[in-house]
């Protein structure tokens, strides 16, 4: 029966994506989620069709924002993103800035960790948020009087003349939340947006939705990341997709989605895991410790006589044998779908 055929099709589809990306998690975990790609600044979001999915937040960036409505694993992706950065950049290399609108309960887990520079959150005074905004505008000024005072004009040329300048990336999440508290963080998180590419100062920002955020601070947060099922409209003003590609990988139980829009590229959709426990590493010498928990199953538990028909077609031979079959039934189309499997 040629809905069967398509069944059967469906589930080998779906056992292969979920063998390649545990496969891929499995190699991600020993490297402690750093990406493997060499750049200025990059990171790992997660696994496409083509394999690890890895940016540079310079050179597409150099500032990323992540949307997504309540529920869909904003935050869980926004701690895998920032574990890869922490485990592939040192503290002299890297420096981070925590401002956490939930309380503390997306970024807390990181403020102790070395080169973390500072780390607020909603519920602390006012003073503090304000101190913490004060300490980054005085860090924007002093790089542009190094710079002057170097005669160089961006943090490369900077480097290749004097001593080693870590970059600056500040994380908040709900930046929605974390503008409309007050007037005050507006205008550091736009000079940021608008200064931070030559002085080695980016933004990670995390929000539901667009609601509260200035067009004009939209414009330069160029690197997009929506996750999720994101409303129709914002997708739009993001420059993303209307609806998921069709040969994108399909979302599994613990699994979230996202795609990543890119000025002047194609959209790239992908996967990310929940539950990682995103531990810091130990020491330098040893990768993080990632932990992963149980996949739930996708489909109930066959029943008895079910499961012994399937262990009757689990070798190569018989499933090849049972592809013939199929060949003769559905044709070129069967072949294709073999192709792209690699049977």
């Amino acid at each position: 029966r040629a809905d069967w055929n398509e069944l059967v099709w469906a589930k080998i589809e779906r056992e292969q994506a979920a063998q390649a990306a545990s496969s891929q998690l499995l190699e991600l975990q020993t490297r402690g989620l750093a990406a493997a790609g060499q750049g200025s600044l990059t990171a790992t979001l997660g696994f496409a069709i083509s394999g690890n999915l890895e940016v540079d937040l310079v050179d597409s960036g150099p500032h990323l924002l992540i949307t997504g409505p309540t529920g869909v694993g904003k935050s869980q992706f926004l701690r895998f993103v920032l574990r890869s950065l922490r485990s592939k950049y040192s503290p002299a290399e890297l420096q981070i800035a925590l401002v956490d609108f939930k309380g503390g309960s997306t970024l807390g887990s990181f403020r102790s960790e070395p080169g973390v520079w500072a780390f607020v959150t909603d519920l602390d005074v006012p003073s503090l948020q304000t101190e913490l905004w004060d300490r980054i505008d005085e860090e924007l000024q002093q790089r542009e009087a190094l710079f002057a005072l170097t005669g160089t004009a961006d943090i490369d040329s900077y480097r290749a003349v004097a001593t080693k300048l870590p970059r600056l990336v500040v994380v908040i999440d709900e930046l929605g939340a974390a503008l409309s508290g007050s007037n005050r963080p507006l205008s550091t998180v736009e000079a940021v947006a608008a200064r931070g590419r030559s002085l080695g100062v980016h933004l990670i920002c995390a929000s539901q939705s667009l609601a509260g955020i200035p067009r004009s601070l939209v414009t330069n947060l160029r690197l997009r990341c929506a996750i999720g099922a994101v409303d129709q409209i914002e997708i739009a003003q993001l420059g993303g997709t209307m609806t998921r590609a069709t040969n994108s990988a399909t979302s599994r139980p613990n699994w979230g989605f996202g795609q990543l829009i890119a000025a002047s590229k194609p959209t790239q959709w992908f996967e990310f895991p929940f539950g990682l426990a995103l531990d810091a590493p130990q020491d330098s010498a040893k990768p993080a410790e990632s932990r992963v928990m149980p996949m739930a199953l996708s489909e109930p538990e066959p029943p008895a006589r079910l499961r012994v028909r399937q262990r009757g077609y689990s070798s190569r031979a018989l499933m090849l044998r049972l592809l013939d079959k199929l060949l003769a039934n559905q044709g070129s189309l069967v072949r294709e779908r073999m192709a792209s499997l690699r049977l």
